[in-house]
């Protein structure tokens, strides 16, 4: 399993499973369901051409989706899956969700340059939003994540919230700082149900109280 960042890698130096997602916090969208992602019927198997893919994806309906969003996640998995790469998308209460892929230690460069390749291409189409997000985004974000907090109070895991001008300037909020984990966690589909017990818990935490 693996925590919310940019990329990062579990399991054998041989495989490893990485993970694609937004650094920061994110709104909620209303996008399809993970299941009607499409599959592209040609994988690359060499030259990247990202302009290509998109133009093959179709399943974009909305624009300016948030970065991070479900949506732009979608479009990653089809997109990292047409250079090649197997992979999964993850939906966990509480967490951001991600697109894992099974990648191997050479594979990582690689797979890091399809990510940003794929994203900057959803950016110039104005599929998604460009980071960082806009003051006024983050002001709205402070009030989902005061929610949040208030929720997190209810059962022993508030924090200390920095206040609405520093968060709007960059403050960084980890709403998740008290819970068992310290911060949000997401689980690869493929993990199965043989979890630790801090990891279960963490899990419950989120689902009780989602910060997305």
């Amino acid at each position: 399993m693996l925590t919310k960042t940019t990329l990062r890698g579990l399991a054998t130096p041989a495989m490893m499973l990485v993970l694609l997602t937004a650094c920061g916090p994110i709104a909620a969208s209303a996008t399809p369901s993970p299941s009607v992602v499409p599959t592209p019927s040609s994988p690359f198997d060499g030259v990247v051409d990202v302009e290509a893919v998109a133009d093959s994806y179709g399943a974009f309906e909305e624009t300016g989706a948030p970065f991070g969003s479900l949506a732009h996640m979608q479009w990653l998995l089809f997109c990292v899956r047409a250079f090649g790469f197997a992979a999964e998308i993850s939906m966990v209460p509480g967490a951001n969700p991600g697109v894992y892929g099974k990648v191997t230690s050479a594979q990582r460069e690689r797979w890091a340059m399809v990510d940003q390749l794929c994203s900057d291409e959803a950016v110039r189409r104005g599929w998604i939003q460009p980071q960082p997000m806009s003051r006024e985004q983050r002001d709205a974000e402070y009030d989902r994540l005061v929610e949040v907090n208030e929720c997190l109070t209810g059962i022993g895991y508030d924090t200390d919230p920095p206040s609405r001008d520093a968060f709007v300037d960059g403050a960084e909020w980890n709403v998740y700082a008290n819970t068992p984990r310290g911060g949000p966690l997401g689980v690869a589909p493929s993990a199965g149900s043989n979890l630790p017990a801090d990891v279960v818990a963490q899990l419950k935490i989120q689902e009780q109280c989602p910060a997305w």
